[in-house]
């Protein structure tokens, strides 16, 4: 049981606690000269007890006035619990959705920076061959131009 869920039970006990003894037994009369105090064990509490691992325990004997109250308690509480294990799997649901999100944006990231690693290289490659066709140009120029020297002598 989830933390909320565990404070919901301790409120809703203590609402159920509160209006059970003190809200049924009857106001003494100030007048009355009879000593006597109304009977606040007449209509019994309920104890409830939320443990560390979400156990709830109910103690009241049987055909006492507030086993009514008990089985709504019991029902509201097993009410919590599945909506407490709702919410733990729509947590976890968001959880793995923002981990899936999260790791394409660091594949997207990691994809960008190989492309630009890559294209860095092509850009260096192109720079280099650039110059190497510069070069050859000028060969080939010089080539031309020492043939024709050679064309002129010939002739």
């Amino acid at each position: 049981m989830t933390r909320n869920g565990k404070q919901k039970v301790a409120r809703l006990a203590s609402e159920v606690n509160d209006s059970g003894p003190s809200a049924a037994a009857p106001a003494a009369d100030p007048s009355s000269s009879s000593s006597a105090a109304p009977a606040a064990s007449a209509v019994p509490a309920i104890g409830i007890w939320v443990n560390q691992t979400g156990n709830h325990t109910f103690h009241l004997s049987p055909g006492d006035p507030l086993s009514a109250v008990a089985g709504q308690v019991s029902e509201a509480v097993k009410w919590l619990e599945r909506l407490g294990h709702e919410h733990d799997a729509q947590l976890a649901a968001e959880r793995t959705a923002r981990a899936a999100a999260e790791a394409e944006r660091d594949a997207a990231k990691t994809e960008r920076a190989d492309l630009q690693e890559d294209k860095s290289r092509l850009d260096r490659q192109v720079t280099q061959l650039t110059k190497q066709l510069a070069d050859l140009k000028a060969a080939v120029r010089d080539k031309i131009g020492d043939l024709e020297v050679l064309k002129n002598l010939a002739n």
